[in-house]
């Protein structure tokens, strides 16, 4: 039996130390998350990106169901938002609730 991919997409403000890790390596280490394919961060402020304690953007994710055996939507989002959650240089992300539900139901 062919198994289906579906993708979803999870966004919301994010703040980075950038004094703990590169705006960059933060980024490869939320890539090389199981699922994730596409990860993006639009800085609110374009200066400051170096030694910043509260870099602050948006961050946008695109998860791919497909590397899961069984892809379970509630349990699956929500362990990927929370590994990016206690990333040591992620200060906090905030998935917006909309995107979230829009998956979740």
């Amino acid at each position: 039996m062919k198994r289906e991919s579906n993708t979803y997409e999870l966004k919301g403000p994010c703040s980075i130390n950038t004094k703990i890790t590169s705006q960059s390596e933060v980024l490869s280490d939320i890539r090389s998350i199981r699922g994730i394919t596409i990860v993006s961060f639009t800085p609110y402020d374009k200066l400051n990106t170096s030694s910043n304690v509260d870099y602050k953007g948006e961050l946008d994710i695109k998860i791919d169901n497909f590397p899961f055996e069984k892809f379970d939507k509630k349990r699956d989002l929500g362990n990927i938002v929370n590994y990016i959650q206690k990333l040591p240089a992620v200060n906090y992300f905030r998935v917006e609730l909309e995107t979230l539900l829009e998956h979740l139901t």
